[in-house]
């Protein structure tokens, strides 16, 4: 993800100084292509054949998930410049909260199911496996549509503050 998130940041340059993006085009753009592309690999999971296959796909969802980071990733700067540093830190306790959330359900599950291959075994037919991806991808998209459209921001931000 290091290499993907740091891929965004060039990327989001080049549409800003070689396409002549606006800066929220381009990092919308980065954005795009990374939410896209992370839900198409998932997707794409369900059909591995094996583990090398299934390593193939994950790594290519958390690749994508990482240059969608170069889009995003300098809001802070943007929201408030001078406390930029205090509202990442806000937004990483926010984040890494709910990853201890995630690991700890994650815990419960495994020791619910007995084991990580049992768990796998939960659904019934391939149809109901797929599914569950389907329904990642279905996020990933929607937070993709609510970033592009822009409708949830009051119409108060949407304004250009004045600059004096």
């Amino acid at each position: 993800m290091f290499l993907a998130s740091n891929g965004g940041g060039w990327l989001g340059d080049y549409f800003i100084h070689s396409c002549g993006f606006r800066v929220a085009s381009a990092r919308k753009t980065v954005n795009t292509i990374g939410f896209v592309g992370a839900a198409g690999a998932l997707v794409l999971m369900p059909a591995a054949q094996g583990p090398k296959q299934g390593i193939a796909a994950t790594t290519c969802t958390l690749t994508m998930a990482g240059l969608a980071r170069g889009g995003f990733s300098v809001n802070h700067m943007d929201i408030a410049p001078r406390h930029a540093g205090v509202v990442m830190g806000v937004s990483n306790t926010a984040g890494t909260l709910a990853g201890v959330v995630g690991v700890a359900v994650t815990g419960v599950l495994l020791q619910h199911a007995g084991s990580g291959s049992s768990l796998a075994g939960c659904c019934r037919n391939k149809l109901e496996h797929q599914s569950k991806f389907t329904v990642e991808m279905a996020r990933s998209n929607f937070g993709l549509l609510t970033l592009v459209s822009g409708e949830w921001l009051p119409a108060r931000l949407k304004q250009s503050p004045q600059r004096t």
